[in-house]
């Protein structure tokens, strides 16, 4: 998460694999510190696939990083093995934030077409 953390205001299409930030050491240093995606090492096969660009070697796609991220954290919080202290506190996700798919299907080719996907499977 720290690496995610750290990538937070990244806009461009891409990002390093491994990134060098600084920050404070428990006792107030400041300390430099090499973090790593590493994506061979969670993420499934698929989305290895669309993660990862040939022609950059060391780089990941950025939007498709953030959403298996992100996919991935979510298919563990509802499994319970990872919480979040203060949770509790937070609106419901499900019935608070998500949209309907009646309100997502008028934007999936839009989306499709900025994540460069197909937005209708291939016959």
């Amino acid at each position: 998460m720290e690496y995610v953390m750290a990538q937070r205001g990244a806009r461009s299409a891409f990002v390093p694999e491994r990134l060098t930030v600084e920050r404070q050491s428990p006792d107030g240093t400041p300390v430099t510190v090499t973090l790593s995606m590493a994506v061979d090492a969670f993420a499934s096969g698929m989305w290895r696939k669309i993660l990862k660009d040939p022609a950059r070697p060391g780089m990941l796609v950025r939007r498709h990083l953030e959403v298996c991220v992100f996919s991935y954290l979510a298919a563990e919080l509802r499994s319970g093995d990872i919480a979040v202290a203060g949770s509790d506190s937070y609106a419901n996700l499900h019935d608070d934030q998500l949209m309907s798919w009646e309100e997502c299907t008028p934007l999936i080719e839009k989306f499709c077409t900025e994540a460069g996907l197909r937005p209708r499977p291939a016959s």
